[in-house]
């Protein structure tokens, strides 16, 4: 995956939904990155203090540890894999396998859900425009009369 992607899946994950405080990387933290990844496709992990080590190998450590507990696919794609780590807010990009596939194919990260507007909006709305072209029309015909 190019930067230009990776920086559209960092966009599209809004926060952190896992932390790793001082006590590092546990089994049961692999086990949550696993599961949010199954939900999610791509999730931010934020790591809280330095006492866990440096943040590459905070990830690293938690990407081997997500190995363990699921072992790679038959083509070797890991469960869980680093996209980018930012050090200025301590937080680390993971996504499944298979998301630099979605991105490349477009399917990911979603398009944006349309804004629902009431009828009343949308009436509003419509009446506004007409009276936008009947004045329109109204200020051509009568400069076409001089």
């Amino acid at each position: 995956m190019d930067e230009g992607d990776v920086e559209k899946v960092w966009r599209h994950v809004r926060k952190a939904m896992l932390r790793i405080g001082a006590s590092g990387v546990t089994p049961s933290h692999a086990n949550s990155l696993l599961e949010l990844l199954d939900a999610h496709d791509a999730v931010k992990v934020k790591i809280s203090t330095d006492r866990a080590g440096k943040l590459d190998e905070v990830a690293r450590s938690l990407a081997e540890r997500a190995a363990e507990i699921r072992p790679p696919s038959h083509d070797g794609t890991a469960p869980a894999e680093v996209l980018r780590v930012r050090g200025m807010d301590r937080t680390v990009l993971f996504g499944n396998m298979g998301l630099a596939a979605k991105v490349a194919a477009g399917k990911y990260p979603p398009a944006p859900k349309a804004k629902w507007v009431s009828k009343q909006e949308y009436l509003a709305g419509k009446m506004m425009v007409e009276e936008e072209i009947d004045t329109f029309l109204e200020e051509g015909q009568a400069g076409s009369g001089r």
